[in-house]
């Protein structure tokens, strides 16, 4: 056949279910069935059938346990379907890679924000403080607090409002680019133009959160007494900043910058906060990142009923040992069991029964594996959509035969978005035959990097007698590329963010030490040295902050993660340790504050003996 051209399939187009689709005419679609019933050396995988759509009618909103109840009740769609998908499972593997990605940047936004308010914290107290005396003199002459808190307000607002349509800007020409990446995943051309409603309101939210955020902090202008102000326009010292410990020759620049952070404790609550936020979150994301894994193997194990390097499953009488024969000159089988998955009524409702000959190898995160006929497990999903927990029973139909088990463990697999049980070979026995070609026996290797190299030589060898798969999707390259990509990115956005606030805080610092610093070029320090002190303090507060956030994220991000990946069928996350999730973002977070700080206090070498005469 020849390809005439491309059209937009967001079920079967989507790189995240391994079903393509293709449109033909009737005349080539009567072709190949005819080929499929006539022609012994066809692929036994080809068969002719159809899909049933069933949609509810708009005055009937059942759930989909109830609506397969219904249904089940005339006809038993599992006696006469290979499959069945309710609309969310269907929506939920073509929006793996969406909803993780959102989900990412909707909590980086979060954090992004947090860390926007409190660099906006410390400018709005910084502005009060050094503008505290012309304010109170703005107050003798008629201005009111609430003109001085409006003015406040505008200079800020306008900086937001243009912050926005920079942002939106650049976004128009980023959604073009994204918009075509996506094709490949999605099976959808995304329309690349911006929803500019929904922008609308979350700039306004946006917008709201940090004006409230202004007027709640320029409260304080209004006790503001103007004559006082003047009196009194030297800071006081806090009783902190009173108990300074004196300075010591030895490891003079250490003890200096450990006087300074004392004494102005303040100014660095704000950096040692962003530097908590930073590093949990790239944690978190490290976590996820070191999870899924360089190749997505982590991910796949999640998602498959157990864990393999390799599936074969004959479709004709087989000589499995040649075929084990060719799979072991590549690489050593480790392990191996069988695998079978069939349709089946769960209390009325479709699910995949997951039949293996070693229940052993469930993924089981609580209670015990199916040792005996009259047992099966569960995930996490199907236990709450049914409503039942472990020791509960529930009744399984199966080609028009049925029984009751008992459910003895919830085990860990999210095929089918968490849709499926597990039995062992004896349970199924009960229900359903076992010796038809359903039988996929998979493989455990050595050296899991050949095992594409032998699907190949398996498909070559083997073209018409057995289907081959690996552990893998045909979407996942794109999923392990795009988490990379997101690291990547996170870390660039990251150094930005720390680029700002480096030049919004570190300036305002150097000024208010604008007579400290001419004090000790007085004494000997060169300006190399008094820049080597500015950038000792945000190293020693960052890497604190740094340690902290990681700390933090060993201890609540695998939950936040659990709750973000349950949508996708996944019960439950556990991270390892890594140095992704640890060292890394302790690490990037210190060297940037660190690399940004020393570039910013170049305005030292500014700093005259003449500040001294000054009094400034």
């Amino acid at each position: 056949m020849i390809i005439k051209g491309y059209f937009e399939d967001p079920f079967m187009g989507s790189s995240m279910i391994d079903m393509k689709s293709f449109l033909v005419n009737d005349h080539e679609f009567n072709e190949l069935t005819k080929e499929i019933q006539e022609t012994s050396d066809f692929n036994k995988m080809a068969t002719s059938g159809a899909m049933i759509h069933i949609f509810q009618k708009s005055d009937h909103q059942l759930s989909f346990n109830d609506l397969s109840q219904e249904v089940n009740q005339k006809v038993t769609l599992g006696t006469v379907t290979e499959f069945v998908y309710s609309q969310e499972a269907i929506y939920g593997f073509m929006m793996i890679l969406q909803n993780m990605l959102s989900g990412f940047l909707g909590a980086f936004v979060m954090v992004l924000l947090i860390v926007a308010l409190i660099v906006l914290n410390y400018n709005i107290s910084h502005a009060l403080q050094l503008e505290r005396e012309d304010m109170g003199i703005l107050k003798t002459v008629g201005f009111t607090s609430r003109d001085l808190r409006l003015s406040q307000m505008m200079q800020y607002g306008v900086s937001v409002i243009g912050g926005m349509i920079a942002g939106l800007l650049i976004s128009i020409v980023l959604t073009k680019y994204l918009s075509l990446a996506m094709v490949t995943s999605t099976g959808l051309l995304i329309p690349s133009h911006i929803p500019l409603g929904l922008c609308l309101i979350s700039f306004f939210i946006i917008f709201l959160i940090i004006i409230t955020f202004i007027i709640l902090k320029t409260r304080q202008i209004a006790h503001i007494a103007p004559i006082q102000t003047i009196q009194t326009s030297q800071p006081q010292l806090s009783p902190l900043q009173m108990k300074i410990t004196p300075i010591e020759k030895k490891r003079f620049i250490w003890h200096l910058s450990k006087r300074q952070l004392m004494a102005g404790e303040r100014r660095y609550i704000g950096t040692f906060m962003i530097a908590i936020l930073l590093a949990f979150f790239l944690s978190l994301v490290g976590k996820i990142n070191t999870w899924i894994g360089p190749y997505g193997e982590g991910l796949m194990d999640a998602f498959s009923v157990a864990n393999h390097d390799l599936g074969v499953q004959p479709m004709t009488n087989t000589n499995m040992d040649e075929i084990e024969e060719l799979i072991s000159s590549y690489a050593r089988i480790e392990g191996t069991y069988e695998l079978a998955m069939q349709n089946v009524l769960v209390n009325g409702v479709d699910y995949t029964a997951n039949i293996i000959t070693n229940p052993s190898r469930f993924h089981i995160i609580r209670g015990q594996t199916s040792k005996n006929d009259n047992e099966i497990v569960m995930t996490e999903y199907v236990a709450s959509d049914l409503g039942v927990d472990i020791g509960d029973y529930v009744h399984i139909i199966h080609e028009q035969r049925n029984a009751d088990y008992k459910i003895v463990g919830i085990y860990q697999c999210a095929n089918e978005m968490g849709a499926n049980i597990g039995m062992n070979v004896q349970g199924y026995e009960r229900i359903g035959q076992t010796d038809s070609y359903i039988w996929c026996r998979h493989y455990i290797l050595s050296e899991h990097s050949m095992n594409e190299t032998i699907m190949q030589q398996l498909q070559q060898s083997y073209p018409l007698d057995i289907a081959v798969h690996t552990n893998s999707w045909s979407g996942l390259d794109g999923i392990v590329s795009t988490m990379n990509l997101l690291m990547v990115g996170m870390y660039g956005v990251v150094g930005i963010f720390i680029l700002i606030v480096i030049i919004l805080t570190g300036s305002k610092m150097l000024s208010f030490e604008q007579r400290n610093m001419a004090i000790l070029k007085s004494i000997g320090l060169t300006s190399h040295q008094l820049r080597l002190f500015f950038t000792l303090r945000f190293t020693m507060v960052v890497m604190a902050g740094s340690i902290t956030g990681t700390i933090l994220s060993m201890i609540f991000a695998d939950g936040i993660i659990s709750s973000l990946v349950a949508m996708f069928g996944i019960g439950e996350f556990y991270s390892s340790l890594s140095f992704m999730n640890t060292i890394l973002p302790i690490f990037m977070i210190t060297l940037l504050f660190s690399v940004f700080a020393y570039l910013s206090s170049y305005k030292v070498k500014k700093v005259a003996l003449t500040q001294l005469i000054k009094g400034d």
